[in-house]
């Protein structure tokens, strides 16, 4: 049986916060963004 890290890991889905100069944004409100778009 293998016991690498692949074995353990999956990509389920991918998102990103659009691109820009985001000062009204902070780092949690980015990495939220992202993650709401992974889910859908």
């Amino acid at each position: 049986m293998a016991s690498g890290i692949r074995d353990k890991v999956a990509i389920l889905g991918m998102g990103c916060s659009k691109f820009g100069e985001r000062w009204d944004c902070g780092p949690d409100d980015l990495i939220v963004e992202a993650c709401s778009e992974a889910f859908r």
